[in-house]
């Protein structure tokens, strides 16, 4: 009984060798599997990762015996495009899914792996066909829709846009926009997905073009060369401002302009701030009406309010000027920024809550109808840069929208420039509004314009004296000089 005891004691204690304890817990196997799951294997087809079998269903086929460190249903999964007469594909174990059909002959390895070609997908821009990115697409390609490497992407079709500056397709930014620019705003999908809208452009008329004017009739031909034997009548053909029409014989005399209204009211429009003196020195000159420019193109960020409007208004109304129209510039057509144009909607509210909030008390509104081309020295933005056909659908979306409003507008417009926007001088956009006509030959008075274009007939207004760097008409300052009906 004694001999017993010290031998039970003995094999309570822990054993100790070199003062390791020889105790231990024994080790879970599934940690040493798991530590696997994700590492690289090599095959005789191609490098891949050992995975779950099945893991492996949509990302290419699996291969056993090529992570021997593993279970049984952890094995090397090998992701390998692959490219058939039915199109491009991913190559797969034949008992997986195939959601497009299974081709022979295209894979290494066994007989039961095969192409899996022609998988559909669906994309927030909408369906298409999985496809390597290397394949002609007759759309854009869309990531992260299809299963397998990053060179596999959903095909979809290019889908229809509407744009301020026309309508065009949803494409990816990184293909080219064959002949226009790309219009962000206007598609689903990520943000490289842009509108890509065509720029139309008026080719400059045959010189055999034959023109009509009241000088008598010509043939359309640039100005940059002579007119030999007769001079040029502008307004009379289509195409660029300048391509004129070239008439025989001597410029006519003009008849002496009759003399102004005494009802017109002598006024200016301006695009800028003044100063105190500016103001208190038009007052003193009879100044009787202010337009300012309410709104501009501003075609870095589609269009904005004018800083000045408000400001010019308090100015003008704290020297006696009472009579106050405004107008706006709108940002139209495809940009150089390649910022889109704020929608006409929102343009036109915008304009119209500047005035309210202030509580500017303006009698007609104006809507300023000219053409710049951005490619120009010196001019920021595009105007009605679209082709005669875009620009006339345009300019009557616009007019469409301003009498919607139920405000009393007008439009601001040069015959001069009518045939550089729009297919002929006769092209009407909104004759039945009154027109502030620009006939800068500094001869004040309503009564005096004797150009004409779309329709009107008559003027409620004139723009007589444009201001330039090198003459200031009034009180020193870069404004215009106008004559309006009282």
């Amino acid at each position: 009984m004694h001999s017993t005891k010290p031998l039970l004691l003995l094999f309570a204690l822990p054993i100790t060798v070199l003062g390791v304890p020889t105790e231990f817990s024994p080790v879970d196997p599934s940690l040493l599997f798991d530590r696997a799951i994700g590492s690289s294997c090599s095959t005789p087809y191609g490098a891949g990762s050992c995975q779950d079998t099945s893991s492996c269903t949509t990302q290419g086929f699996n291969l056993a015996g090529y992570c021997p460190s593993d279970p049984t249903d952890v094995q090397c999964c090998v992701t390998k495009t692959c490219s058939t007469s039915s199109g491009s594909g991913l190559c797969m174990n034949t008992d997986n899914t195939c959601s497009g059909k299974f081709v022979a002959g295209a894979c290494p390895g066994l007989s039961t792996i095969q192409c899996c070609t022609a998988e559909k997908c669906s994309t927030s821009q909408g369906s298409g066909v999985c496809q390597l990115t290397s394949s002609s697409c007759s759309g854009s390609y869309v990531a992260g829709a299809c299963p397998g490497p990053s060179n596999l992407q959903c095909c979809v079709a290019n889908t229809k846009c509407s744009t301020p500056s026309g309508s065009g397709t949803c494409q990816n930014t990184g293909t080219t926009c064959s002949g226009g620019k790309y219009i962000a705003g206007y598609c689903p999908g990520p943000t490289d997905i842009e509108c890509c809208v065509k720029t139309a452009t008026t080719p400059p008329p045959p010189t055999s073009t034959k023109c009509t004017t009241p000088d008598g009739s010509g043939v359309c031909q640039n100005t940059g060369t002579a007119c030999s034997g007769g001079h040029y009548v502008a307004g009379y053909c289509p195409g660029a401002s300048d391509i004129e029409c070239c008439v025989p014989g001597p410029a006519p005399t003009a008849p002496a302009p009759p003399p102004p209204s005494g009802s017109d009211l002598p006024s200016f429009d301006l695009s800028s701030g003044q100063t105190s003196a500016f103001w208190t020195c038009a007052a003193g000159k009879g100044i009787k009406k202010v337009i300012p420019r309410g709104y501009s193109q501003a075609c870095s960020v589609g269009g904005e309010v004018d800083s000045n409007m408000v400001a010019t208004y308090t100015a003008a109304k704290a020297v006696g000027i009472t009579s106050i129209d405004a107008y706006l510039f709108p940002c139209t057509g495809t940009q150089p920024t390649g910022v889109a144009c704020k929608s006409i909607s929102t343009q036109i509210s915008e304009f119209l809550a500047a005035i309210d909030d202030n509580k500017i008390p303006v009698n007609y509104l104006w809507l300023d109808i000219e053409p710049e081309d951005a490619s120009q020295p010196g001019v920021p933005c595009n105007a009605f840069q679209l082709g005669a056909a875009g620009n006339e659908a345009l300019a009557k979306e616009w007019v469409a929208a301003i009498k919607a409003t139920g405000r009393k507008w007008g439009i601001y417009a040069n015959a001069g420039q009518w045939t550089s926007m729009f297919a002929s001088i006769d092209t009407d956009i909104g004759s039945d509004l009154p027109l502030w006509a620009v006939q800068d030959n500094f001869v004040a008075g309503v009564n005096t314009v004797t150009a004409f274009m779309g329709g009107w007939t008559k003027a409620y207004a004139k723009q007589y004296h444009l201001a330039t760097d090198t003459d200031l008409p009034l009180c020193d300052a870069s404004v215009d000089l106008d004559s309006f009906t009282a």
